[in-house]
């Protein structure tokens, strides 16, 4: 596994080093390019913490990245989710996952890159990434996707993370539990309140309307069922 000294963080931070944080090598297999999850939840609680304080917020990341490096934090950040739906490594290492994946958007969108917003990042690519990861949480009861990780892009990256507005208009009635609409209703108020949804928020508002009446509606029937938590984040 790759290995860097907190020392060497504070003056130059290479992409290349945060991989030992989050990946490990597949024994019997072609290592070069390839990057897996590590599964060790100790070291990965370390991990979180080192990337956490350390890395994720350093300035000196690059910010001339060739093509070559940009497609392989796409890529990496496309790892990242596939190992969090699975499961694997538990609670600190999608933790590390999603703090990792922040960090890829934090040095795209540092670079520089054709589109008006986001720097190099892929848009359509990381936002579509994340809404199957949010579909995946929202629609399978058995879903083993830790909340935070969809949560932490939706608050954090609210521009890339517009087309995140109207599945979740849905999933605030359609989520397989009460907690996951609540989570939905939670993502949804901050991608709404962020002031580049002001292109969004005439189109959404009917269909949103429309969605919040049918709810009360429906909890009015059974007042029973009322979750006070869902109830005042879907009012909020």
């Amino acid at each position: 596994m790759t290995t860097i000294s907190v020392r060497n963080c504070c003056y130059k931070l290479h992409l290349s080093s945060i991989d030992g944080f989050l990946f490990s090598f597949d024994p019997g297999k072609n290592h070069r390019g390839r990057i897996l999850i590590i599964t060790d939840t100790a070291k990965a609680e370390l991990n979180n913490r080192l990337v956490g304080v350390k890395l994720c917020k350093m300035k000196g990341y690059p910010r001339d990245l060739d093509d070559d490096v940009i497609s392989r934090c796409h890529d990496n950040i496309e790892e990242a989710l596939s190992r969090c739906r699975r499961g694997i490594g538990g609670l600190f290492i999608g933790q590390l996952a999603s703090q990792c994946c922040m960090f890829y958007l934090r040095v795209l969108s540092g670079n520089t890159g054709t589109g008006k917003k986001g720097g190099a990042v892929d848009v359509s690519r990381v936002a579509s990434l994340y809404a199957s990861a949010l579909e995946d949480f929202m629609m399978r009861r058995e879903s083993k996707l830790q909340h935070h990780v969809v949560h932490d892009f939706a608050t954090r990256y609210t521009a890339l993370a517009q087309q995140l507005i109207i599945p979740l208009t849905r999933y605030i009635k359609d989520g397989v539990q009460v907690y996951r609409k609540t989570q939905a209703c939670s993502m949804l108020l901050s991608l709404l309140s962020s002031p580049t949804s002001g292109g969004n928020m005439m189109s959404i508002c009917p269909s949103l309307l429309d969605t919040i009446v049918d709810i009360l509606s429906n909890l009015l029937k059974a007042p029973a069922t009322i979750k006070p938590k869902y109830l005042v984040e879907l009012l909020r």
